[in-house]
């Protein structure tokens, strides 16, 4: 409902309720007398006394402090890393070649033949 007919609605509303006023003030039909009762005869109530002012309400108590969240756990330690493998044994060195044999020694020289003896005397 837009703000125009709202406006509307509610003058309209107004100028009913006030016409209905005026109309029983001045005629004062006999079907609203009976519905609503007739009070013009009667005199005025005196004004009902005003009714003491109730005591505030007290104040809530204050909410109980939110307790601290629970710490975090600690992280897992990470694992250990995995030993490096041995490197492989180096190959053996190859053989030494034999030495080569001494040359023979040489010959002796045969020793000088003896003289003969002389020859015994006769």
């Amino acid at each position: 409902m837009t703000r125009n007919k709202q406006t509307l609605f509610v003058a309209v509303a107004v100028f009913a309720v006030a016409g209905l006023a005026i109309y029983m003030a001045d005629f004062k039909p006999d079907a609203l007398k009976h519905a609503m009762g007739t009070q013009a005869a009667n005199p005025a109530n005196p004004a009902n006394p005003a009714n003491p002012a109730n005591p505030a309400n007290p104040a809530n108590p204050a909410n109980p402090a939110t307790s601290a969240n629970p710490a975090n756990p600690a992280n897992p330690a990470n694992p250990a890393n995995p030993a490096n493998p041995a490197n492989p044994a180096n190959p053996a060195n190859p053989a030494n070649p034999a030495n080569p044999a001494n040359p023979a020694n040489p010959a002796n020289p045969a020793n000088p033949a003896n003289p003969a003896n002389p020859a015994n005397p006769s």
